[in-house]
C-alpha cells in the first residue's frame, strides 16, 4: 500500500470535498422544483393547437360548419348556437377567457368562457373545403385570455 504524505492527504482530501458538493449541488438543484407555469403566450399558443384540432377532429363541429356553408352558404342561427356550445366546452378546457368565431359568407359569433378582463389575443385562421375540395372557405378564429 502507498504511502501518502500529509499534503498529498491534504490535496485529495480538497478533491473529494470539490466533488462531493458538485455532486451534492447537482442533486439539489436538478431535482428542485422549476416554475413551470406557462406564461400567457404558451396558454394561447397550446390552445390555438387545441382548438385547431377541435375544429377539425371534432365531427360535429366540422359537419355543422361544411353541411351548413354547402347547403345553404352560410350558418344558420341554430347551427351557430349549437357550434356555441361545442366550443364553450373546449374553450373552458384550453383555459381561454373568449373565442371569436368568424366563418366566411356568415355573421361571426363569439363565445364568452370567463368574465375576466381580457388582454392577450392569439389568431388562427382554418381552411373548411367544400364540395369535394372545388371550393374552400375560411374561418378565422380568435383566443383571448
Amino acid at each position: 500500500m502507498p504511502r501518502f504524505g500529509k499534503a498529498q492527504v491534504m490535496v485529495l482530501d480538497g478533491v473529494l470535498s470539490l466533488f462531493l458538493a458538485i455532486i451534492l449541488s447537482y442533486m439539489l438543484f436538478a431535482v428542485w422544483p422549476q416554475n413551470r407555469h406557462p406564461t400567457g403566450e404558451l396558454v394561447l399558443e397550446r390552445a390555438g393547437y387545441d382548438m385547431v384540432n377541435a375544429f377539425y377532429d371534432d365531427q360535429t363541429i366540422y359537419g355543422t360548419i361544411q353541411k351548413g356553408l354547402e347547403v345553404k352558404g352560410y350558418l344558420s342561427l341554430s347551427e351557430m348556437n349549437y357550434l356555441r356550445g361545442r366550443i364553450y366546452n373546449y374553450g373552458r378546457i384550453a383555459g381561454v377567457g373568449r373565442i371569436d368565431v368568424e366563418v366566411e359568407g356568415s355573421s361571426p359569433f363569439s363565445v364568452e368562457i370567463s368574465s375576466s378582463q381580457l388582454t392577450r389575443r392569439e389568431q388562427f385562421l382554418l381552411l373548411i373545403p367544400l364540395k369535394g375540395g372545388a371550393e374552400n372557405r375560411l374561418v378565422r378564429v380568435s383566443l383571448w385570455t
